[in-house]
């Protein structure tokens, strides 16, 4: 598989497992007893740490490399996803809205940029605009089902009893 297949698959893979919980996050949310403010609260948690590690993130994947920054952010994904399936209560969803927020700053430009340089590294006068585009067409359709298939989750668990 070259680099073009590799990263359209990994990203949009990526982007399907993001979005896929977030189409039930406020009634997940709800039923482990956070109010609508709570879910602001570690909503924005999430969205200050991106904005906050967004650039010591990138000088990190200069650092150590792109690859290795891309699967760091993935294994500090895997322990938020863990204090998801835990977090009964604000401070365990604070505790995951930080974690999945320094998993998605450092996942966030290191596939791109290595992206980019395999695609130089094999034609550097390569034009970048086509593969990016049609990287951002399949990443598209990839929030678009992860999206479709999350909302359809509850359904599937209907018969389970509810919480109060």
């Amino acid at each position: 598989m070259g680099p073009r297949a590799t990263y359209y698959l990994v990203s949009s893979l990526n982007w399907f497992a993001n979005v896929l919980p977030m189409a039930v996050m406020v009634l997940i949310a709800r039923s482990r007893g956070l109010s609508l403010a709570d879910i602001g609260y570690f909503l924005g948690a999430y969205s200050l740490t991106v904005v906050l590690l967004e650039l010591p993130s990138g000088a990190l994947a200069d650092a150590i490399g792109r690859k290795r920054t891309y699967l760091l952010a993935g294994c500090v994904g895997v322990v938020a996803k863990a204090v998801f399936l835990f977090a009964f209560g604000l401070p365990a969803f604070l505790l995951y809205a930080l974690t999945f927020g320094v998993s998605r700053a450092l996942s966030s430009g290191a596939l791109e940029a290595w992206f980019i340089d395999a695609l130089q590294a094999a034609d550097p006068d390569v034009d970048l605009q086509p593969a990016l585009a049609g990287a951002g067409a399949w990443n598209l359709a990839a929030l678009a089902a992860g999206t479709f298939v999350g909302s359809a989750l509850p359904g599937l668990f209907a018969s389970l009893p509810q919480h109060p």
